[in-house]
């Protein structure tokens, strides 16, 4: 903190983020095949730096505040699960089938990119928008969205 109004600071968290892949004709990632559901998740490591605009009345804890700063992020336990419902499923007397694969080669292990959070206590909204890669170019596929929105909440007292 250099003054009530202005601090800087770095966060180190843990989060899941996850894509649902839209299941039409034009689907290419990572393959054409149509599923009931599809995903893409990863659990990350984050490291955030930022800039940390404080408003309102403060005192002594968290407060209300606006931050603007960058990310990067490693990505661990990436995977790729479909859900079907068919009739090889119905002939086992199951209802569904479900697959996840797991070492997925064409994701890049590492995201960077920036990062707003808008914080009212132990609660942010964040966005963040990613700059790097998501896919291995050789591979080919289309990106997915780069921008994440989300919600955090705080677990460690102040």
């Amino acid at each position: 903190r250099l003054s009530n109004f202005y601090a800087f600071g770095f966060d180190l968290s843990y989060n899941i983020t996850t894509f649902h892949l839209k299941q039409d004709s034009a689907k290419k990632l990572p393959n054409t095949v149509l599923h009931d559901k599809e995903k893409l998740s990863s659990n990350n490591i984050t490291l955030q730096l930022y800039n940390r605009f404080n408003f309102g009345k403060r005192g002594n804890h968290i407060g209300n505040y606006l931050d603007l700063g960058g990310y990067g992020e490693g990505a661990f336990s990436i995977t790729h699960s479909t859900k079907d419902t068919d009739d090889r499923a119905k002939a086992l007397g199951a209802k569904n089938t479900k697959t996840t694969n797991k070492g997925l080669k064409y994701i890049t292990p590492f995201n960077y990119g920036l990062v707003a959070r808008i914080g009212f206590g132990k609660v942010a909204v964040f966005g963040k928008y990613r700059l790097s890669d998501m896919f291995v170019s050789k591979y080919n596929y289309p990106e997915l969205p780069r921008i994440v929105v989300g919600l955090e909440v705080g677990v460690i007292n102040n």
